[in-house]
């Protein structure tokens, strides 16, 4: 098959199926360059653990067969070059990438490529069909496999299947489709193409920038380059990602160890740096409180208050935030409308005596002493039970640390009643702060991203 990159068809054969506990017994490349093969590389691998009897069943793949084979180690740098600028393809390639790619980086090697997946390309160029693992393809199309569960023998299967699927569809469509599988077809054509390949595989927070450094749009995931890509492939379906296709020069990433720091690396990046596309980076500073108390005829009330006079050492008595305080005033209205209740003792409206609605029968009373107190403050109680800011759960403050893959970085975050006391990165035991210019004060955008977090914690 012929396409605009070199591809790399790939199989590995391993002791499991987790790329972190298991290793690679025996590795098959092909490169092929415009069609045609022009690099291979086959080698059983020492996978330096034992391999079950299982998958020696499976594969017929023994100890004894390993024992004098090179490690990953020692075959790194023929794997380096072989997949130079190539794209990989296999059958479920995400299974032998991400085996690959454990193996690369343990060896001292980044190791980051666009994936061609022919189960996917089976699926969708031949949909009449239920089963689209690789016996199936054997078995439907007539393809000859010299050893099935070997990786040269399953390698050879690829090149035989992409042939194929070319000769059925012809060039031009066989190019449409793998261009599609592997998420280059809306890829912006003005980005450095170097940008998208060392786009990272962790947490953290990625940020579009447009002509002159615009900040067009911040954005985390905890997969930073999957969730990018994504971006591209739904310009078709979404008029600001379309925008967004257009306008992209360039692509900064920040990675984190864990989605809580990427949540608040976000949120500080988006207050700081007001992106044209986000939202959330409108938002204006000053917020409204809905604050309960009792008044004198033992009703529950409540009464609208600026941020500015909070004092948030307990939350208990915060039942609703509003981002202006027209918005509180309409939103509390409609509530009580909705349930009968006082909109005076809500804090939508202000003065003496008896409110305006309980002329029209639309307030149960509590304003003039009419309603049972009890009955009122339950009803209120039930009302905003799923809206009120959760009371802090611990009786100290409590210290969450997250660790990478190696526990060579943490992240620490210490947090007192819903408030962000400190983030730190540790590294080398030497602390440094994950958000610069992070000031301890309550915040009602990290209040919600803590509680998000916190509740499995």
């Amino acid at each position: 098959m012929t396409y605009h990159k070199p591809i790399v068809i790939v199989d590995v054969e391993t002791t499991g199926m987790s790329p972190s506990r298991g290793r690679i017994t025996e590795i098959a490349c092909i490169r092929l360059e415009n069609g045609k093969e022009t690099d291979r590389f086959v080698t059983l691998l020492d996978p330096e653990q034992n391999i079950p009897l299982q998958i020696q069943a499976a594969t017929n793949i023994t100890n004894e067969m390993v024992k004098d084979a090179p490690t990953f180690v020692q075959i790194a740098p023929r794997i380096h070059g072989i997949f130079k600028d190539a794209v990989l393809c296999a059958h479920n390639a995400r299974f032998d990438y991400s085996f690959i790619k454990a193996e690369m980086e343990r060896s001292g090697y980044e190791f980051k490529k666009t994936l061609l997946c022919t189960a996917k390309m089976s699926r969708s160029v031949f949909p009449k069909h239920r089963h689209h693992d690789l016996s199936s393809l054997i078995e439907r199309h007539g393809f000859t496999c010299a050893a099935r569960h070997r990786a040269e023998g399953d390698a050879d299967v690829l090149v035989q299947f992409l042939d194929h699927v070319e000769s059925k569809l012809g060039a031009e469509k066989t190019l449409a489709v793998t261009d599609k599988i592997c998420g280059a077809k809306n890829v912006p054509h003005q980005l450095d193409p170097k940008i998208l390949a060392d786009l990272p595989e962790t947490p953290g927070v990625y940020t579009f920038y447009g002509e002159d450094g615009e900040v067009l749009y911040i954005g985390k995931s905890v997969n930073i380059r999957s969730r990018i890509m994504s971006h591209f492939s739904n310009t078709h379906k979404d008029g600001k990602e379309m925008r967004l296709w257009d306008e992209v020069r360039d692509i900064g990433c920040e990675s984190t160890i864990s989605d809580l720091g990427a949540s608040l690396l976000e949120l500080k990046k988006i207050k700081s740096e007001y992106p044209k596309y986000n939202r959330a980076s409108r938002r204006v500073k000053g917020m409204w409180y809905l604050e309960k108390f009792m008044n004198d005829k033992g009703y529950v009330a409540f009464e609208l208050v600026p941020d500015r006079e909070i004092v948030f050492d307990d939350l208990k008595n915060l039942y609703a935030v509003f981002k202006t305080k027209k918005q509180a005033v309409s939103a509390l209205t409609e509530l009580a409308k909705e349930h009968k209740v006082c909109p005076k003792l809500l804090g939508a409206e202000s003065g003496k005596g008896a409110c305006f609605s309980s002329q029209l029968g639309l307030c149960s009373g509590a304003c003039s002493g009419k309603a049972k107190q009890a009955d009122y403050n339950r009803q209120i109680e039930a009302i905003f039970a799923e809206r009120k800011l959760r009371i802090w759960p611990y009786k100290n403050k409590v210290t969450l640390k997250y660790y990478d893959k190696n526990h060579e970085k943490a992240e620490v975050f210490i947090i007192d009643n819903w408030m962000l006391e400190q983030a730190l990165v540790y590294e080398e035991e030497e602390p440094r702060p994950l958000l610069d210019g992070f000031s301890q004060f309550f915040d009602y955008d990290v209040y919600k991203v803590l509680v998000r977090h916190m509740k499995n914690a």
